[in-house]
């Protein structure tokens, strides 16, 4: 997947999440989300809280045909982001993000110098969740690719309280 294609999918998720009306409160601003990037890119990703009244991960989840899909988008505030989808979203479990499977996991890096990205997509690995009341809470990792070769691997964890 290209960079384009990386950058208009964060971009996407971003208007998805921000165009559900006045429901400030319904996600708590404790949503975290952190990531270790080594390989190609690097990066020691965090997202949490809010920075100028915006929520830095935001999490929804949503009914589709296939089900139940919950989707987190998170960034820094530096541009730096990341997407997580599971589609069919059943509780707590493991979720593949084997290539052929639908579920997806991106990492997004931008350089704050000349402002280029950096994307790559989960190729393999897994999602582990756990659930506890309305929290959701997970694990990750994933071996992404990116364009020009680029290689990364990405470790972290999540907590989250989506919005339905």
């Amino acid at each position: 997947m290209n960079i384009i294609k990386l950058s208009a999918y964060f971009i996407l998720s971003i208007l998805l999440f921000s165009c559900g009306g006045d429901s400030d409160d319904a996600v708590p601003a404790g949503n975290s989300l952190t990531a270790t990037v080594t390989g190609d890119i690097t990066a020691n990703f965090n997202a949490s809280g809010e920075v100028q009244g915006q929520k830095l991960v935001q999490a929804n989840l949503t009914s589709s045909s296939n089900g139940n899909v919950l989707a987190i988008v998170a960034s820094e505030g530096t541009g730096n982001s990341m997407a997580i989808s599971i589609v069919s979203f059943d509780g707590a479990g493991t979720y593949s993000l084997e290539i052929a499977s639908s579920n997806t996991a991106t990492f997004t890096s931008v350089n704050t110098s000349t402002f280029e990205t950096t994307g790559i997509t989960a190729i393999s690995g897994s999602i582990e969740v756990t659930v506890s009341g309305d929290v959701i809470n997970g694990t990750f990792s994933f071996d992404g690719e990116g364009s020009d070769d680029i290689q990364a691997e990405v470790t972290g964890q999540f907590s989250v309280t989506p919005e339905e």
